[in-house]
């Protein structure tokens, strides 16, 4: 297990697909459901406006299983902070396309990694940071953490419509607090898919995704995800 050691500094994406679980849970049709739903994102390459070269793609690894999206780079330049947000993006805009909603976080940090007789062991500051702050908020959306913001900015990059690719933002959090936290501008990304989405209230925001029920069946928890993504929108839309 010597190739452990060789623990090196990258960013991290970590998604969660939320809803899968019905799917799963649906016997009848062998989790087809659940595997049609992964297989789309792992197939989503849609960001015509920043299209990822193949030197770019090469810098990220995926990983698609259950209900976790996991992605890394190979380093932590700018250039791999630029793949990961814009895959990141094409993630999301799968989303809202295939109306299975999802939230993240994007952290830099330590990776340590070994694929060593059939056993694929990983871990790090970076996957647990990826995970906490994306977990951690109250709505639809992909968190980043300080340091990636900064190396962001140093080669930024805007969007077609020159709005930002990131912005500062009062997230709502699960322990009922909000933070300043920078998150990914997706309403300007998705502007087209959100044009085909009722997002005027909560409850028809939330019956778009068909894996998380219908709004009158979600307890409150669930429901605040979609009162803060409306916000969001109404925000930054």
């Amino acid at each position: 297990m010597h190739d452990l050691e060789k623990g090196r500094e990258v960013y991290v994406a970590h998604f969660d697909i939320l809803g899968i679980g019905a799917l799963l849970d649906d016997t009848e049709q062998k989790n087809w459901g659940a595997w049609q739903t992964i297989k789309s994102f792992a197939e989503a390459q849609e960001l015509s406006e920043f299209p990822l070269t193949c030197e770019s793609r090469e810098r990220l690894s995926e990983r698609f299983f259950s209900d976790t999206i996991l992605i890394t780079t190979t380093d932590d330049s700018v250039e791999s902070i630029h793949s990961i947000i814009v895959r990141s993006l094409e993630l999301f805009r799968c989303s809202l396309r295939n109306s299975i909603p999802i939230r993240g976080g994007i952290a830099h940090g330590y990776w340590f990694e070994s694929n060593e007789n059939n056993k694929d062991i990983f871990t790090g500051n970076s996957l647990s940071r990826a995970y906490k702050i994306g977990e951690s908020q109250q709505m639809l959306g992909i968190t980043i953490c300080d340091k990636s913001t900064e190396i962001f900015s140093r080669n930024s990059f805007s969007l077609a419509s020159k709005k930002d690719v990131i912005l500062q933002y009062m997230v709502p959090c699960k322990n009922g607090k909000s933070k300043s936290q920078a998150i990914l501008n997706w309403p300007a990304l998705c502007a087209q898919e959100l044009k085909g989405i009722d997002s005027s209230s909560a409850e028809t925001l939330c019956n778009h995704f068909f894996t998380v029920g219908k709004y009158d069946e979600i307890d409150k928890g669930a429901k605040e995800k979609y009162v803060n993504t409306v916000h969001f929108l109404n925000t930054n839309g």
